[in-house]
């Protein structure tokens, strides 16, 4: 029978009869495989030993610390000059860690490993001149998708630097509203674009009714209201 503390990776297994039982001391679950029940052998298979403990339904503590596992991280890495780009080698754009779901990509675990930690909300963009694949600590700068939409698309770069719309309205404060989608709109353009859908047209101070090819039945009460003012 197997005991803590032994270090092994065959199990004896116990035969009762036709049943197989676990080779742990003290464990009478059914085997599953490698002389293991299905607790133990998931532990096994998750954590290196089938004596791990779980804590509160989760993973030991320090499993998960990508510290650990700087080593196996950076092997997958061709590390050069420290000015020069370190690319990344893996097969896949994650880097996953701890026998667990816990996955990172390339970059943010070489910046977590080297710094102690990434700022929470913001992505890890490389400088312009770098690889796609560069995970150099030195090259990695933490930004926000905002930013890093600004720095590689000039013509957002060109709307997020405009002060009027192309009508030539301010983009202040109070003339100005944004969209679901974070976009900016012109409150006036917004407003006169309504009076014409109603079919009526700002000339100066004066307001004139401009139905073209509209039946009257389709305006507005507004817009009928004024056209028999005026009729």
């Amino acid at each position: 029978m197997m005991r803590e503390g032994d270090v092994t990776d065959v199990v004896v297994t116990v035969r009762t009869g036709e049943a197989r039982i676990c080779g742990i001391d003290g464990c009478t679950r059914v085997h599953l495989a490698r002389g293991l029940c299905g607790t133990h052998y998931r532990r096994w298979w998750k954590h290196g030993d089938p004596f791990v403990v779980l804590h509160g339904g989760g993973t030991p503590p320090g499993v998960n610390d990508p510290s650990l596992y700087a080593d196996r991280f950076w092997s997958k890495v061709l590390i050069k000059g420290p000015d020069e780009c370190w690319l990344w080698l893996g097969h896949s754009t994650y880097f996953s860690f701890a026998h667990t779901k816990n996955r990172m990509t390339p970059r943010r675990f070489a910046y977590v490993v080297t710094f102690g930690g990434a700022p929470w909300g913001k992505s890890l963009a490389s400088r312009a001149t770098c690889d796609p694949l560069c995970v150099n600590p030195k090259h990695l700068r933490p930004e926000t998708a905002r930013e890093i939409w600004l720095r590689n698309d000039p013509r957002i770069m060109e709307k997020a630097n405009q002060t009027h719309c192309k009508h030539g309205h301010p983009f202040d404060e109070l003339n100005t509203y944004r969209a679901s989608n974070g976009t900016r709109h012109c409150r006036t353009c917004y407003r006169l674009s309504q009076r014409r859908r109603d079919g009526r047209h700002i000339v100066g101070d004066a307001a004139v009714i401009r139905v073209r090819r509209t039946k009257v039945e389709k305006l507005s009460p507004l817009a009928r209201k004024l056209l028999e003012t005026l009729t």
